[in-house]
């Protein structure tokens, strides 16, 4: 990564995930881009503490869409609850740790990706109940906890991976979501078959004369 703080410090944009494992450096260095919207550092050997970076870029950040998955960095996610603007977080197969009840502030999150972070836990109704405009969750490998009717209060979610979580509830909760298209709920203790249900509402539909 560049050492010249001056020469980044008004970057908005920064992609280095085409650079995959041949980038090395500390997220650390992109703290005095108080002006960055995009942060995407996926596949790379960056390092760092993911909280002293956020802590750093401050409660006025207009970061919005991060994506370190795949790399070396680390650290509790506590301190999301600062970046109120997030739409998209990508920490997938890292090592952060600490609960996802850090996102409840986050009311414009549209992805959010924890898939395989084995140390991130928490109740998922206290993270995602203020998360209208969420369209994919994946807590999938995670220690994640909760029931999944939360997901009654996100009518624009798309796909919802939540195969060995900790997660519980009834299936049905996703017959309320009309774009709903992916979910994934293996290993979990939820209960329903999604397709046996939509199979039933659909028949109802029909049998009442109004189908679709």
């Amino acid at each position: 990564l560049p050492e010249n703080e001056l020469s980044i410090s008004n970057m908005r944009r920064v992609d280095l995930s085409t650079l995959g494992s041949s980038l090395h450096g500390d997220i650390r260095i992109f703290e005095q881009c108080k002006l960055l919207e995009v942060l995407n550092l996926h596949g790379t050997k960056c390092v760092g503490d993911i909280e002293a970076f956020l802590v750093q870029m401050g409660d006025k950040s207009v970061l919005n869409d991060i994506d370190i998955s795949r790399t070396d960095i680390c650290g509790d996610v506590k301190a999301f609850e600062f970046i109120r603007g997030l739409q998209k977080v990508d920490i997938s197969g890292t090592q952060c740790s600490g609960t996802i009840k850090a996102f409840a502030h986050c009311t414009v999150l549209r992805v959010a990706n924890f898939h395989n972070c084995i140390k991130i836990s928490g109740d998922i109704e206290k993270a995602f109940r203020h998360s209208p405009e969420l369209r994919l969750v994946n807590i999938q490998s995670t220690h994640c906890t909760g029931n999944i009717r939360v997901f009654q209060f996100t009518p624009k979610l798309e796909e919802v991976h939540i195969a060995f979580s900790k997660c519980s509830g009834s299936v049905d909760v996703f017959l309320k979501l009309p774009v709903v298209a992916r979910v994934n709920t293996k290993g979990t203790n939820c209960s329903g078959d999604l397709d046996e249900s939509r199979k039933r509402r659909s028949y109802s539909y029909t049998k009442s004369g109004v189908g679709f």
